[in-house]
């Protein structure tokens, strides 16, 4: 049995270096920056802020970025998100929130920090050009870039880049774990294994094996029954990245399915193999219940 360690903002530190990063039970959220956003009856999945987030446990982020201006602001969609730090509709910066990521990271070198990075809203083709040069650069000592599953030694206190966007088909902007697809419900069914695809780029980039259930569309009885239990009963397997969304709306508000989901979640008895779990209004209660998995022999 490894160390446990109660702290919820140190909490991977009783984890062994040598451990596959996909292996390891990770706690997440959905539409991340997203406590403080426009329209917030439809477009808020989320009460405590990424800096709250990361201290309850937090270590899979959702980012959904836009460009505007020549600089990268979150988003949900339609909804620009506003900052925690600012009076009440001031857009919410990239910068802002690297910031407090990194800053995070600095004080708890034991933990890593998966983001899962995308363009959201209108597309622009200046957002990866955007990206990595106002803000991986800036912090590249702070970023694993590798296209590779690593171990914890390799990630501690780095942020783990996860790319859900098309790299140009020119130039070095091909820095992060390749996941980009669509991540919509056109998908195979739950527990089925697949490989990103790789469009628009004709590099022959290596691809990041991954399991994913994002069933968003889904109304709460489908998305348990037919999306988030069979994914959980199945577990995450040896070498892939195993990722499973708890979000979604149907009729519903995101507060409104995530309260019934989120308590179902939290009397399931048993994860398997590892993985990514990912919930709209994540608590304190949620990390726990996925991370101490990881101290159960």
């Amino acid at each position: 049995m490894n160390y446990k360690n109660d702290s919820s903002a140190d909490w991977m530190s009783g984890l062994p270096d040598d451990a596959p990063v996909e292996s390891i039970f990770i706690p997440g959220s959905h539409d991340s920056a997203s406590a403080r956003v426009f329209c917030p009856a439809i477009a808020r999945c989320q009460s405590l802020t990424i800096a709250e987030q990361l201290e309850a446990g937090c270590r899979f982020f959702d980012l959904r970025l836009s460009v505007r201006g020549e600089r990268l602001f979150a988003v949900h969609g339609f909804a620009p998100c506003y900052s925690p730090e600012k009076n009440l509709k001031t857009p919410y910066p990239a910068e802002e929130i690297f910031s407090v990521l990194i800053s995070f990271l600095t004080a708890h070198p034991s933990e890593t920090v998966l983001i899962s990075v995308q363009q959201d809203g209108s597309q622009d083709p200046l957002f990866p050009t955007l990206l990595y040069e106002n803000h991986i650069e800036k912090y590249k000592a702070h970023f694993y870039l590798k296209n590779a599953l690593p171990r914890l030694a390799e990630v501690r206190g780095k942020l783990v880049l996860l790319r859900r966007f098309e790299a140009p088909d020119d130039g070095d902007l091909t820095g992060g774990i390749n996941v980009f697809d669509d991540w919509t419900s056109r998908h195979p069914k739950p527990g089925a294994s697949r490989t990103a695809a790789i469009r628009g780029c004709a590099r022959g980039e290596a691809r990041a094996p991954f399991c994913l259930q994002d069933e968003f569309t889904y109304g709460v009885r489908k998305k348990w029954a037919l999306a988030v239990k069979p994914m959980i009963d199945r577990g995450a397997r040896p070498g892939e990245l195993f990722l499973n969304y708890l979000s979604c709306t149907g009729r519903l508000s995101p507060k409104a399915a995530a309260i019934p989901l989120n308590e179902k979640f939290l009397a399931e008895p048993t994860l398997r193999g590892g993985g990514i779990y990912i919930f709209d209004f994540f608590t304190p209660a949620l990390a726990k219940k996925v991370y101490d998995f990881n101290f159960i022999s």
